[in-house]
């Protein structure tokens, strides 16, 4: 590389690999790790990368900028519905509901908020009606008031 303007790296299989938009030299593709090339250092954390350069394309002018690829991933729209599937198999999309308890606190209908007094959130925890016995947040009520009986 003699003149490196941007880099994008990738993956594909078991195989990392740089683009380099490399200025007036053009495109450079580097093969960076692969099972292939040392097997020994090739598993675990962290790979020993072993750089080999792989392409090169040239262009009419310098090679500045090289554009991110499409993610891979799901799309859904504001309902939950899925619209696209790009490439990932597995686990489905959240539904609109899954997605609202996000966001929404499911007791009050309210969407989550945090403040940085303290005085202002002890007073809305004494505000609140006491939860319903079966609740969950009764179970942690009732479990944290029993730790405290401790102290």
């Amino acid at each position: 590389m003699n003149d490196a303007y941007d880099v994008k790296i990738g993956m594909v299989a078991g195989s990392a690999f740089a683009f380099v938009a490399d200025g007036v030299y053009g495109l450079r593709i580097w093969q960076i790790v692969s099972p292939w090339d040392d097997a020994a250092h090739f598993s675990g954390f962290s790979p020993r990368p072993s750089p080999k350069l792989i392409a090169t394309a040239h262009t009419r002018g310098p090679a500045l900028a090289i554009s991110k690829g499409i993610d891979r991933d799901r799309a859904v729209d504001e309902s939950g519905n899925q619209l696209a599937v790009f490439g990932r198999r597995g686990a489905r999309p959240l539904n609109r509901a899954e997605m609202r308890s996000l966001y929404i606190h499911a007791n009050t209908g309210q969407p989550y908020a945090v403040t940085d007094d303290a005085d202002t959130v002890e007073e809305s925890r004494s505000t609140q009606p006491p939860p319903s016995a079966g609740s969950l947040t009764s179970l942690f009520l009732r479990a944290r008031a029993w730790m405290k009986s401790f102290q």
